[in-house]
C-alpha cells in the first residue's frame, strides 16, 4: 500500500490520540493537529495550532495530505447553562468543521472523515434501535452543532465530488483513558460499592475504542463506498446492570448490585439534581449497525466483555511500568 498522509485534528484527545497511534502503526503518515502540546513525545508528527475556531488557516498543515479525520470538538457538558449555548457550539463545532473541509478541498484532499454523535438521532430509544434512515432529532446545542456540521459536509461534497466524506455517529466510546460517567461507574465497581441497579433492564449500545479504530481502518480501505453516514456500536447491547457485572468480571471483582425500582431511582435523581445522569443509566439508547457492517464489510472485533478485558489488561500493564 502506498503510504497516505492523514491530518487528524484533536490528536491529544481520548479518541484522537488512539487514532494517531493506530494509523501510524498501520503505515499511514500521521500529522496530528493539537491546540497545545501535552504529554510525552509521540511517534507521529504533531503541530500546535492554538485556537482554530475563528478564521484559521489550515493551509500549512494540509500540504500533501490525502485524508482528513476531524475529531476535535467542544464536547457536551452536563452542567452548562449560561449564555447563548447554540451560538457557542456553532462557533466551536459547526463553523470550524466546514472551514476545514473547504480548505481541505482546496488543498487536494480526497476524503474527509467526521466523528459525530448518536445524539444527532436523539437521546433515547424505546421500541427499536436508531438507524441511518431515521430523521435527525438533536435536542441540545451540542447535538444541533454536530448535525449542522453533518449537513454542511454533505452539501459541500455534493457540490464538489472531488472530495468524499464519511460521517460516523458514535455512542459512548470507552477504552483506556475514558473519563466522565463511565470512569466513575467503573471506579465504583472496582471499589465494590453497593450499586442500586439490579432492577434496571434497559438496553444501551456502547463502542469500544478497538472497534472504532477497526471501523475507521475499514473505511480508509474502502474505495467504492463513499459519502455515507454510519451509526457505530459494538453490536452487543447491554443493560446498565449487565455492564456493571461485565466490568467486575474484567477487573476481577464482583459487582455488588441490589434492586431499587427505576421510578424510585428517577425520583432520587431529581431530588439530588442528577436527573440527566440517572436517566442515562436507566434509559435505553440502541443503534442498528447493519449499514456499516454491510457497506464496509466490517465486523466489530470486540464484544463488550472482550473490550473491557483488553482495557483492564492494558491498564494493569501500564500500572506495573
Amino acid at each position: 500500500m502506498e503510504k497516505k498522509t492523514v491530518l487528524l485534528t484533536g490528536a491529544n484527545g481520548f479518541i484522537g490520540r488512539a487514532l494517531c497511534q493506530d494509523l501510524s502503526t498501520a503505515g499511514y503518515r500521521v500529522r496530528g493537529a493539537v491546540r497545545e502540546k501535552l504529554g510525552p513525545p509521540v511517534a507521529w508528527e504533531t503541530i500546535e495550532t492554538g485556537d482554530f475556531t475563528k478564521n484559521f488557516s489550515w493551509s500549512p498543515l494540509l500540504s500533501d495530505v490525502d485524508i482528513v479525520i476531524h475529531t476535535a470538538a467542544r464536547v457536551h457538558q452536563m452542567k452548562e447553562s449560561s449564555g447563548d449555548l447554540y451560538a457557542v457550539y456553532k462557533q466551536a463545532n459547526t463553523e470550524p468543521t466546514l472551514q476545514l473541509l473547504q480548505q481541505a478541498h482546496a488543498a487536494g484532499v480526497t476524503h474527509f472523515i467526521f466523528l459525530s454523535s448518536i445524539k444527532v438521532n436523539g437521546e433515547s430509544t424505546d421500541f427499536r434501535p436508531f438507524s441511518e434512515k431515521d430523521l435527525a432529532s438533536p435536542e441540545d446545542p451540542y447535538s444541533v452543532s454536530k448535525y449542522e456540521a453533518e449537513r454542511g459536509i454533505q452539501e459541500f461534497c455534493e457540490q464538489h465530488p472531488e472530495i468524499s466524506f464519511s460521517i460516523f455517529r458514535l455512542p459512548l466510546v470507552y477504552g483506556v483513558g475514558v473519563k466522565a460517567n463511565f470512569s466513575a461507574l467503573l471506579r465504583a465497581v472496582q471499589r465494590k460499592y453497593p450499586l442500586p441497579f439490579k432492577s434496571v433492564h434497559n438496553q444501551r449500545s456502547l463502542l469500544y475504542m478497538g472497534n472504532l479504530l477497526s471501523a475507521i481502518q475499514a473505511d480508509l480501505q474502502q474505495d467504492k463506498v463513499k459519502n455515507q453516514v454510519y451509526l457505530l456500536g459494538d453490536g452487543d447491547d447491554v443493560s446498565s446492570a449487565a455492564l456493571m457485572e461485565k466490568m467486575g468480571a474484567a477487573y476481577g471483582v464482583k459487582a455488588y448490585l441490589f434492586p431499587i425500582p427505576p421510578i424510585v431511582l428517577r425520583t432520587i435523581g431529581i431530588c439530588l439534581g442528577k436527573s440527566k445522569a440517572v436517566s442515562r443509566l436507566l434509559g435505553s439508547l440502541q443503534v442498528d449497525t447493519k449499514k456499516v457492517r454491510t457497506a464496509l464489510q466490517w465486523v466489530p472485533p470486540y464484544t463488550v466483555a472482550t473490550g473491557l478485558a483488553e482495557m483492564a489488561d492494558a491498564e494493569q500493564k501500564e500500572s506495573s511500568l
